[in-house]
């Protein structure tokens, strides 16, 4: 290819750090995540420490999204802080309730940008995107690491992201990020937004 186009400063410095040369890379706008540009901005708001609701992103991958629970259902004992988990399944992976009696949750199915800032923290594998959204709306995020794959988050090097990888660091970062603030977005760093698609139209009369 003559040209890479890349839709943020996150990936333009990920592939230079692999060694592609700058003039190779040509800057788009993140069509996928534009309703980013229209996401409110809260910043900074203290979590309350009596009402903590955390958001549980599910995976398309099963047996990633049933690690998930099966390490926050054992992390409760150790929460100091009382919290209520609403987990949001991936549309081809159904989850079922009763099959974690330890982990009281709810379940739902609405598209993420309108639910979002209905919770305090975010919670999610180290595959699905889904986190981007969540750490771009400025929530905390806490990532789960599996010890059998290779950490695929899109949030990897990015500040106020915790990657955990057993009960204890679970508890640890949950209960870190409600001492903690929202930070305020970060959607414009991450990602290339503007509805008037600048570069894309830039880039197509090349």
């Amino acid at each position: 290819a003559d040209f890479i186009a890349l839709n943020g400063d996150s990936v333009i410095n990920a592939y230079l750090d692999a060694g592609y040369q700058r003039e190779s890379l040509v800057e788009c706008e993140a069509l996928r995540y534009s309703f980013l540009d229209g996401f409110k901005s809260e910043a900074p708001i203290n979590i309350p420490n009596d009402q903590v609701k955390v958001l549980v992103l599910g995976d398309y991958v099963s047996k990633s999204t049933v690690k998930m629970l099966k390490m926050l259902e054992k992390t409760i004992s150790l929460l100091d802080t009382p919290m209520a988990f609403t987990v949001k399944p991936h549309p081809n992976n159904v989850i079922s309730v009763e099959d974690y009696p330890s982990l009281k949750f709810k379940i739902v199915m609405n598209p993420l940008c309108e639910i979002l800032y209905d919770y305090d923290i975010v919670y999610t594998s180290n595959i699905t995107s889904s986190a981007v959204e969540a750490y771009c709306a400025g929530l905390p995020v806490i990532v789960m690491l599996d010890e059998e794959t290779l950490n695929y988050s899109p949030l990897r090097g990015q500040n106020n992201v915790k990657f955990v990888g057993s009960e204890k660091q679970l508890s640890d970062a949950l209960q870190d990020s409600v001492q903690g603030e929202i930070s305020e977005t970060v959607k414009h760093e991450f990602f290339f937004l503007d509805p008037d698609l600048p570069r894309w139209r830039a880039l197509l009369k090349m």
